[in-house]
């Protein structure tokens, strides 16, 4: 409907959506809710993504995706990552979701239809020395900027400017901004302040993974 009340012509002028009175009721029913959001899961999304929104939501039983991916195998593997180096679930949404499914440094932007990103969440410090999953430990990054990172060829100040050694790598990039190019840039950020990229981790990757040209 429009924001005066009235019924809007198409979805595109609407402001606000009301619901049938029996849905309405519906969605006041726990078990109802519960069942609306696995089949909601379980119809829209791929496997990697149903284990990672199963997790959020506390789905217990993992089932097999359309496509036959086992979603028991992912969830396990998705628990052992947890445990290790690599990011939870929880981190890597609710990382790429406080950048936008924008990557920090280069700012591309790309989602699908069906949710996927191009973005990764990457830890700033390992997880396995770090042990935690918070927004601020964390960056979105595109995986040509993931890797870069990870190798050490660029890093962030503390006002979270970009800093790329430039004289150990050498680059072609015809139709792409090179990575030599950001250096000094501001880096992509969160709204929220409290998101930003956490300082005393960003000493660590400039102290123990940034190169020296």
């Amino acid at each position: 409907m429009h924001k005066d009340g009235g019924s809007a012509d198409t979805p595109r002028t609407a402001r606000f959506a009301s619901f049938a009175p029996t849905f309405e009721a519906a969605l006041r029913v726990p078990e109802f809710r519960r069942a609306a959001s696995r089949v909601l899961i379980r119809s829209s999304f791929t496997p990697p993504e149903q284990v990672a929104l199963g997790i959020l939501v506390g789905e217990p039983e993992p089932t097999d995706g359309e496509d036959g991916t086992s979603i028991e195998v992912a969830r396990k593997s998705d628990s052992c990552r947890a445990r290790g180096n690599g990011p939870s679930a929880r981190f890597r949404i609710d990382v790429v979701a406080a950048y936008n499914y924008t990557c920090a440094l280069t700012g591309c932007r790309l989602t699908t239809v069906t949710a996927g990103s191009l973005v990764d969440a990457a830890h700033i410090r390992q997880f396995a020395r770090l042990g935690s999953d918070k927004i601020g430990y964390g960056l979105a990054l595109s995986k040509d900027a993931h890797w870069a990172f990870d190798s050490g060829l660029w890093s962030l100040t503390d006002d979270c400017r970009v800093i790329v050694v430039v004289g150990c790598f050498v680059e072609e990039c015809p139709d792409v901004r090179p990575l030599g190019a950001n250096h000094g840039q501001q880096n992509q950020l969160p709204a929220g302040r409290t998101l930003w990229p956490n300082l005393v981790n960003l000493a660590w990757h400039r102290r123990h993974k940034l190169q020296n040209d």
